[in-house]
């Protein structure tokens, strides 16, 4: 396992590791080449209500090796788990480090599967432009086709051979669910795996990103929501209510800490 920091939350049964984007990145390069995948995952208030709800999910994301801190509200739960003064910059999204990675100047391979076949394609020609250091593979979420020069000629497992980071932008929980399939294949071997969610179309321009103060403040679900209403309304406005009332059964009954004593039990 990578060293890095770790806040446990026992009562809900699931491990934070609150890293800022620098930090994200050296890990990513510290972990290519190791002997086992290691997937980079995270929460915000939607994966922890599937984590809580959806057992297919639970079971899935315990393949994943390290949970980034997605989301103002978790950063405050890691904040009262751990007792600890936490930087707002330990709240970071995939864009965040995405962007530090991108700029590094290092040269890597990357393989993006996720977007429509018109996103992934653009995407592919930003990266292309901007930071010709990088071999952009990049392959739509739909039918995992080619969309850059790169891929071309090449299956998604092919690609994947010759990545250093694959990251998975197909909407969540398909992109968890699809990560935990096939993480184990031999071509992920020392392999580093991102779930990335709107990443992608993020990098394409199909979708505006917020502005990134507005996560520091933690009010970048309110930017999205007033972009994407229809879309974000449930998931915003009421799936809030109900986690607090799933986490209270979950704390009431002591589910969480048998969880986390399984997990320790498996490690």
């Amino acid at each position: 396992m990578i060293d890095s920091p770790q806040v446990r939350i026992d009562p809900l049964g699931i491990t934070l590791h609150p890293m800022n984007a620098a930090e994200v990145v050296n890990l990513i390069e510290s972990a290519n080449g190791a002997s086992e995948p290691l997937w980079i995952a995270n929460y915000n208030l939607h994966a922890l209500y599937l984590y809580l709800t959806e057992p297919r999910f639970r079971e899935a994301y315990r393949k994943a090796g390290i949970f980034l801190v997605d989301g103002w509200p978790i950063l405050q739960l890691a904040r009262i788990a751990s007792g600890r003064r936490l930087d707002g910059d330990r709240r970071v999204g995939s864009s965040d480090w995405l962007d530090v990675l991108l700029r590094s100047g290092e040269r890597r391979t990357v393989v993006s599967i996720g977007a429509s076949p018109e996103s992934a394609r653009l995407a592919a020609e930003r990266v292309g432009e901007d930071w010709p250091d990088v071999v952009w593979m990049g392959f739509d979420g739909f039918r995992l086709e080619p969309q850059s020069a790169m891929a071309a000629g090449l299956t998604w497992r092919e690609a994947v051979r010759k990545a250093d980071v694959v990251l998975v932008g197909r909407g969540m929980p398909t992109q968890e669910y699809w990560i935990a399939e096939n993480i184990g294949g031999d071509e992920f071997a020392g392999k580093v795996v991102a779930n990335v969610g709107g990443c992608i179309d993020y990098l394409s321009g199909a979708q505006d990103l917020a502005p990134r103060w507005t996560g520091r403040f933690g009010v970048e679900w309110l930017y999205r929501l007033m972009r994407s209403p229809r879309r974000l309304a449930f998931r915003y406005l009421v799936e809030p209510a109900l986690l607090m009332v799933v986490a209270a059964k979950w704390i009431a009954t002591g589910e969480g800490r048998r969880v986390a004593g399984a997990e320790e039990k498996r490690s």
